[in-house]
């Protein structure tokens, strides 16, 4: 990546002059002295270039439009900014506080004023780098985000930060609990943005803008399950959201556990995942996988009316990882089953519009963060499943419900969690 090549010239420059100075403080020459003096500061003015360069590089591909696309980029500028700063800044401390040990005997008598005078030296070069540091950052933040809403960029570049631990833990608590239900015979496979992780993992590992954090932890089971799940919940050192499951518990329980400082929040629907629209899921959960299928999966992301863009990149996940196919060829391989969403569309007008104007809007969309070679056959994906779905024919209450059009309410409001 060019951002580490940079930082690995930059870090080999502050070295080389780190090291230089020390030999040439036993030469004689004029040069050698002018160059001995001036060390600490051109170490501290190559540091701040070095920082300037990786702002550069932060803002280079910077998108406003595209926050989520544009962090690690920017934290891939921001890396090199700090790194270089405060290498230089530890190497000028590291040189003014050493660098008398070298001198010749005649001047190592110091007295202790003077070497108090050298600390005092050092704390007010820590605190002038400090400051340097605070005044670029909000000279970066101002750069990308304006006057007004400053404080915008470090909050995304924290919690982005913090969104990466997040989600390795529940990425971690996610796979085991799948797994402890694989191991006790529970069909409940994961769903949501951890199932696209866990499914798409090639494609993610190729395209890294793909990736976004994982927030919650969702899965699909059967009612006749619950009593069987609650006990691994338990077992698993879960607690029951008892107030919520007692007026939700029909449709969905949730789970919660606290660990690392924070709440994760483990989601079970029953049956059917009901959100925007129905997503049924009798017979259709598999008892040695750790997902849905990704048919059950592209389905649970084209159903939400409000498409974020965060779903429109897990789509794209999924879309580019599986063959879309108009039937099943073989049990073993797994595919994108356009018989089987055609046949939903065509039992439900509203179902179909959100299903269908989402394929159009993904179909529409740039995805400038994601290399041009992938897109081509994503698009066709998408193309070729629109097309399976107009050529299913409709009934008298499909064609009814559609001469009304989206004018009237077509889907539920999800109840919240």
């Amino acid at each position: 990546m060019f951002s580490n090549e940079v930082s690995f010239v930059f870090c080999a420059t502050l070295f080389a002059i780190f090291f230089l100075a020390f030999f040439m403080r036993r030469m004689e020459s004029p040069l050698a002295k002018e160059f001995c003096e001036h060390t600490q500061a051109t170490l501290a003015t190559v540091g701040v270039l070095g920082t300037f360069f990786g702002i550069y590089i932060g803002l280079l591909d910077f998108d406003v439009k595209d926050i989520d696309g544009s962090i690690p980029k920017l934290l891939d500028g921001l890396k090199l900014a700090f790194v270089t700063s405060i290498l230089g800044m530890a190497l000028g401390i590291t040189y003014r506080t050493f660098s008398g040990f070298l001198q010749p005997e005649e001047q190592k008598e110091a007295s202790s004023d003077e070497f108090l005078a050298v600390l005092k030296g050092v704390r007010a070069d820590i605190q002038k780098s400090s400051d340097t540091q605070v005044n670029l950052l909000t000279d970066l933040k101002t750069a990308i985000v304006g006057e007004s809403d400053e404080d915008t960029l470090l909050t995304s570049t924290t919690d982005a930060l913090g969104d990466l631990e997040s989600t390795e833990v529940l990425h971690e608590l996610g796979e085991a609990l799948a797994s402890r239900a694989i191991q006790n015979g529970i069909p409940m496979n994961l769903i949501g943005g951890l199932a696209v992780r866990l499914s798409c993992r090639s494609i993610l590992g190729q395209v890294p803008t793909l990736e976004r954090p994982i927030r919650n932890v969702n899965f699909v089971a059967y009612t006749k399950d619950r009593a069987r799940i609650e006990k691994l919940m338990q077992d698993a050192g879960l607690n029951a959201d008892r107030e919520f499951n007692m007026a939700n518990g029909g449709e969905r329980i949730v789970f919660l556990s606290q660990g690392r400082g924070a709440e994760s929040r483990i989601e079970v629907f029953l049956d059917r995942l009901k959100m925007n629209h129905e997503i049924p899921f009798e017979d259709r959960l598999d008892m040695e996988s750790l997902t849905v299928s990704p048919t059950d999966l592209i389905l649970s992301k084209l159903q939400i009316v409000d498409l974020a863009r965060k779903d429109a990149m897990d789509l794209f996940a999924i879309g580019a990882t599986f063959d879309f196919e108009p039937e099943p060829k073989d049990i073993e391989t797994p595919i994108v089953n356009m018989g089987y969403i055609s046949e939903l569309c065509a039992e439900d007008w509203g179902f179909y519009w959100t299903i269908t104007s989402n394929l159009r809007k993904l179909n529409e969309e740039n995805f400038s963060s994601i290399p041009r070679r992938y897109t081509p056959k994503f698009k066709e994906r998408i193309s070729t499943l629109l097309s399976e779905i107009d050529s299913v024919p409709k009934g008298f209450k499909w064609k009814a419900r559609a001469l009304l059009g989206p004018r009237v309410r077509w889907y539920e409001i999800p109840k919240a969690a």
